[in-house]
């Protein structure tokens, strides 16, 4: 008699039949076929563009570096390219703009191995190997980067699977053979994006073509600036504010972003205010990401510095005003009198090192190209770091806007001061600067028909003095008080 409850055996036994079929053909398909080393696999990695989670505003001018970098890139003479700009100028977010478009277009497999001012080569390794889908087994970093370079040679000879890969934050030139890069010679489906402050690292790493990534027009500073902010901006009692608060930015990116997000929907008056006013004191401002974010980079740029010539030559440029044609003549003058160069009875030699240390700082984007022949410029934020970092050196300067406020600091251990006057010179007797050694006054009134008797009295080290005021009306003197 049949029971519901009890086991269907003719059925369980044509199921085990067939079960014990599967396992004999898997089992023989595994042995006879070698390259079967698993029966499943895991699902493939998501392509670098799809990490990035973020919000990209597109910005014309950044989009046309994009589409001259897209034709390099297709261009069969070009290995290896470099992006250079100061930091907080929006490198990162052109080259994840310049990802999407070639990523699955142009490029099979796209990687970016962050480089940092000391490289970690086995972190480095390890970001291009998982691109690549391979397992370095070495342990030291030479061993890796055999086997890394190997694996890139096998997929230029293979001649079918194309790779970019793009180091970012590179600071000095890297030992390719440790990282386990082909010589350009020997690039053919792979290609290499440096993303760099400083271009002539780029150029010694065999970068054949450098692209500048500049502080962005007034237009689309304030079109990131609205989009960050919010549609408050046009509020009447918050449009004029609004824009000030923007050019403060000085048309970098990563400020605008940063300050942008704080003021997001804020329709409080007072708020945008007190931004504009802590901007414009940005060297004791207490609006902190703009500290931590955007000086920090600046920081590190003048901090890595080759030389301390290189440093006090950018200290020299801080002297002089917020959006200056700095005159590199007057530079030169500047480094003869306090001594910068070893260069006595040879002006021309100390001309011609002036102009290479500009050319240099211009190639870490610390200095500016200007639309004044003879002139260079600095950012007002590069300015603003450079004013701080000074403060922290052997070779102390300040820059103050009037006298009363110049009284009130200690002036003991100062080598250099910039003053600064908007419309009339007060100049006062009894500065007591016994380290001074350059002093520099600058006003739009015409200056004083003589100085105070005894201005000089407290300044025994000053060797050098440059007043300019309205009309090109210039003095310049050295003078020997000590």
């Amino acid at each position: 008699m049949f029971c519901g409850k009890c086991p269907n055996l003719t059925y369980n036994y044509l199921l085990g039949k067939q079960a014990a079929k599967s396992i004999e053909y898997i089992t023989r398909l595994k042995e006879e076929k070698n390259e079967f080393q698993l029966i499943s696999y895991h699902k493939a990695p998501p392509t670098l563009g799809s990490t990035f989670t973020e919000d990209i505003k597109s910005l014309e001018s950044r989009k046309k570096i994009i589409t001259e970098i897209i034709e390099k890139l297709k261009d069969d003479e070009f290995q290896r390219i470099s992006i250079c700009g100061m930091g907080g100028v929006g490198k990162n977010t052109l080259v994840k703009e310049l990802i999407k478009s070639v990523e699955n277009e142009l490029f099979d497999k796209v990687e970016m191995a962050v480089i940092s001012q000391n490289p970690d080569y086995k972190n480095i390794q390890s970001q291009i190997a998982d691109c690549l889908g391979l397992s370095l087994k070495s342990e030291s970093v030479e061993g890796r980067g055999r086997e890394l370079m190997q694996r890139l040679k096998e997929i230029d000879d293979d001649g079918k699977t194309k790779v970019l890969i793009v180091l970012d934050n590179v600071w000095r030139e890297l030992n390719f053979d440790w990282v386990g890069i082909p010589s350009r010679d020997n690039q053919k489906c792979s290609k290499i994006v440096f993303m760099s402050r400083i271009e002539k690292e780029c150029q010694k790493m065999g970068s054949q073509v450098n692209f500048h990534v500049s502080i962005l027009l007034e237009d689309e500073a304030w079109y990131l600036f609205q989009s960050m902010t919010g549609d408050v901006v046009y509020e009447p009692h918050i449009y004029p504010v609004a824009k000030q608060v923007a050019k403060e930015c000085g048309g970098l990116p990563l400020a605008i972003v940063i300050v942008g997000k704080a003021l997001e929907n804020e329709k409080e008056l007072t708020a945008w205010e007190d931004a504009f006013e802590q901007l414009q004191n940005s060297q004791s401002s207490s609006f902190r990401d703009v500290h931590d974010y955007v000086y920090s980079r600046i920081k590190l740029s003048f901090k890595i510095l080759g030389s301390t010539e290189h440093k006090k030559f950018l200290m020299l440029c801080g002297l002089f005003p917020e959006d200056f044609d700095i005159p590199i003549e007057i530079l030169l003058r500047h480094a003869i009198g306090l001594g910068l160069f070893k260069a006595v009875g040879e002006p021309w030699k100390a001309r011609n090192r002036v102009h290479s240390l500009v050319g240099n700082l211009k190639r870490c984007f610390l200095l500016l190209e200007s639309n004044v022949p003879g002139c260079v410029k600095m950012h007002d934020i590069v300015r603003d770091v450079v004013i701080l970092v000074s403060f922290k050196t052997e070779h102390r300067f300040m820059v103050k806007y009037d006298m009363k406020k110049l009284k009130q600091e200690k002036l003991n251990d100062i080598n250099a001061i910039s003053l600064i006057l908007d419309h009339t010179i007060e100049l006062e007797n009894s500065l007591d600067c016994p380290t001074l050694q350059l002093l520099q006054v600058r006003s739009k009134g015409d200056g004083p028909n003589q100085w105070p008797e005894h201005f000089f009295r407290g300044m025994r080290a000053l060797s050098f003095v440059n007043a300019q005021f309205t009309h090109s009306k210039t003095f310049i003197f050295f003078t020997s008080f000590g």
